[in-house]
């Protein structure tokens, strides 16, 4: 009886697709994604996976330029995690910074000529601090304000949407304790800010597409999909 259970639900349960793809990022062809510590690209139209890096160490935070033509990423090359660029089709990643800290790259800044990274190498491990770094090459620069985390530009590069801290246990569900992510939205010109609106949930990885700002949101207990407009 046993054997036959075993037999009948071997046959009956469909394959299972894979599990942990993460962080995807779209251009105009492909969607770029992490799996199994390498980045991939598949059309956006479907079909069949590539693999884009093979590499011992773990790349991570992929993000499409916005001419889609490159891809910055975390990767651990050479022991440390730095931020890297290579083309969007895949090839030879340059190494853009070189500090001893963690460098979670965030995106890029509107003009595509630098790229933003969140990074603790000028403070304490769990008090991270925005910054951008040239394509070329070069000294990374602070963005004006002393912490901060999950950032992105607006479409004019004049304000940025982010997260001001780290929680030092993620894990915490339905958390609503002081520590709660609130997303600020700041003026690059003055450093003055704005929160967007909420009532002790939290908000976080804010995204900006035109005049509005995407957002997960845990307001009704669990994390979703939200969006406001840049006024709240």
């Amino acid at each position: 009886m046993l054997s036959a259970l075993l037999l009948f639900t071997a046959v009956a349960a469909p394959a299972q697709p894979p599990l942990f793809l993460q962080h995807p990022t779209v251009n105009a062809t492909s969607v770029c994604f992490a799996f199994a510590g390498d980045l991939w690209d598949v059309p956006r139209s479907g079909g069949d996976a590539r693999r884009l890096t093979s590499s011992p160490g773990q790349e991570s935070s992929p993000y499409y330029s916005p001419d889609g033509k490159s891809i910055a990423f975390s990767a651990q090359y050479e022991g440390n995690t730095d931020v890297y660029v290579m083309p969007a089709e895949g090839g030879i990643p340059k190494r853009l910074t070189f500090n001893p800290a963690s460098d979670t790259v965030e995106g890029w800044t509107p003009d595509g000529k630098s790229v933003l990274f969140a990074s603790t190498m000028e403070g304490l491990p769990f008090v991270p601090r925005l910054f951008t770094v040239s394509v070329t090459g070069g000294q990374a620069v602070g963005l004006p304000f002393p912490t901060g985390t999950m950032g992105s530009f607006s479409p004019d590069g004049k304000q940025i949407a982010y997260v001001p801290y780290l929680q030092f246990e993620k894990a915490w569900k339905r958390y609503r304790g002081g520590e709660a992510y609130p997303v600020w939205v700041l003026n690059l010109a003055d450093s003055s800010w704005k929160e967007v609106p909420r009532k002790g949930w939290n908000d976080k990885d804010p995204l900006w597409i035109g005049n509005r700002l995407y957002y997960l949101s845990d307001q009704d207990g669990k994390f979703d999909l939200w969006a406001s407009s840049t006024d709240g």
